[in-house]
């Protein structure tokens, strides 16, 4: 007898506690860290066990900050940007997620979630990642979420709070080649 999957049931979300989202900035500022980390690891060590293990980290902060930044199905425990504004009558815009973005995203769930025998042409340390194609979508939609999150939502004290991770984004900002223009 087959198995049939059944769609599951978007299950409603309330909104969180502003305690709950200060507590996830904590969050937010570990896994910038971490990526900066990684991302440096990574550039550095690109090929060897050092940089292995990094490009591991590398994708999985990705890939939670984008869930995090561009949530599609979000459980009801789960803390995505737009919750920072479940109360506000118009709430900001945030940008959306791209199609090179979700590409990018489900190369890091096929290439790290998990074995398959789709994405395997190489090992994960022999394949590329388009780093400059997944960090500076996630700096930008981070800067514009900042930019309008209340202060009342950030840890204590909001305004230092803001200022690390206003230096975090700069900093991975600094850490991206850029593409040259085209003439």
């Amino acid at each position: 007898m087959a198995k049939h999957r059944t769609r599951a049931k978007a299950i409603p979300r309330a909104p969180h506690r502003d305690a709950d989202l200060r507590t996830a900035t904590d969050y937010l500022e570990f896994d910038l860290r971490s990526l900066i980390a990684a991302l440096g690891l990574y550039t550095k060590h690109k090929g060897t066990p050092v940089g292995n293990a990094a490009v591991d980290s590398l994708l999985v902060r990705s890939r939670v900050l984008i869930d995090f930044l561009f949530p599609t199905s979000p459980k009801p425990d789960d803390v995505v940007a737009t919750d920072y504004f479940h109360d506000f009558s118009q709430k900001p815009s945030m940008p959306r997620l791209t199609k090179t973005l979700t590409r990018e995203r489900q190369k890091i769930n096929k290439r790290l979630m998990h074995l398959t025998t789709e994405p395997m042409p190489r090992l994960r340390s022999n394949q590329r990642y388009s780093v400059s194609k997944i960090v500076p979508p996630i700096v930008r939609a981070f800067k514009q979420w900042l930019s309008a999150v209340p202060d009342e939502r950030l840890q204590k004290s909001p305004k230092r709070s803001r200022a690390r991770l206003e230096d975090h984004l700069a900093q991975l900002d600094q850490m991206i080649p850029r593409r040259p223009a085209h003439r």
